[in-house]
């Protein structure tokens, strides 16, 4: 966070520091060997008051205007993980359309592989 704090108007720099955050939040839910995959973690270990900090970075982000970037679509992409410790439920259409836009951004296997894995889960 310290490094968004210092770019202040740089959108990328708060989406990492979003993106970090919503990573730290399920820290507990990481904590056996191997890690479980995001789907499969207990959402109750999952460290709310982190999740609400990591959405105001990222709205943050998004208030500042700037073309979105590869660091505030992954972030995006963790609220809506995220969200299903509130709802319960995981939005698969919604990833599949922040995928879309990173592949877009930052074509990278991992991208790639990632939204297929969503779209065979949504099967």
């Amino acid at each position: 966070m310290l490094v968004a704090e210092l770019l202040g108007d740089e959108p990328e720099a708060w989406g990492l520091a979003a993106l970090l955050t919503f990573a730290q939040s399920r820290a507990p839910a990481r904590a056996s060997e191997p890690w479980p995959p995001i789907q499969e973690q207990d959402t109750a270990l999952w460290d709310s008051r982190l999740i609400r900090q990591a959405e105001a970075f990222l709205h943050r982000a998004h208030r500042l205007g700037a073309p979105l970037g590869r660091f505030q679509l992954e972030a995006a992409i963790q609220s809506v993980h995220g969200d299903r410790k509130r709802t319960g439920r995981l939005d698969t259409g919604r990833l599949l359309q922040l995928y879309d836009g990173l592949i877009a951004v930052a074509p990278t296997q991992g991208a790639v592989a990632a939204r297929a894995a969503v779209l065979a889960a949504d099967k």
